[in-house]
């Protein structure tokens, strides 16, 4: 979304190549993430609760450097925002369907997680679709 609107994103990405270590609110652009779009990123990370604390603690709802605020904490992202710099909601959903199958062919593999079993390694998509 950031590179085909050209928006300053506020997600995971603003803290790698070592921005968890910035002390000033800042946009980034993170190499390897910039592609012809030139994503652009707040040196924040606001999907977890502690890059959360540390974006509100960094001044990040009244900086304005944001377009969009990525998070998966929909209750804790409460707090990134204030009665003057007030966040809007929207949600995307994957198709439940495509997520499931998707998750079936992950965990057929994925011998280091650990959601891994073996047991479904050799078996077929219409059998785990017919299983418990």
């Amino acid at each position: 979304m950031g590179a085909c609107h050209r928006f300053v994103m506020a997600s995971h990405n603003g803290v790698n190549d070592g921005h968890d270590k910035d002390t000033e609110l800042a946009v980034v652009y993170i190499p390897g993430l910039t592609g012809p779009g030139k994503s652009a990123y707040v040196n924040v990370d606001t999907t977890s609760v502690e890059g959360m604390q540390r974006a509100k603690e960094m001044g990040f709802a009244g900086s304005g450097l944001a377009d969009a605020t990525v998070v998966s904490r929909l209750y804790e992202s409460n707090d990134l925002f204030t009665p003057t710099a007030k966040g809007r909601l929207f949600t995307v959903f994957r198709d439940p369907i495509d997520r499931v199958v998707s998750m079936f062919y992950y965990i057929q593999s994925a011998d280091w997680e650990p959601t891994y079993n073996p047991e479904l390694k050799d078996m077929k998509l219409s059998e785990y679709a017919r299983s418990e």
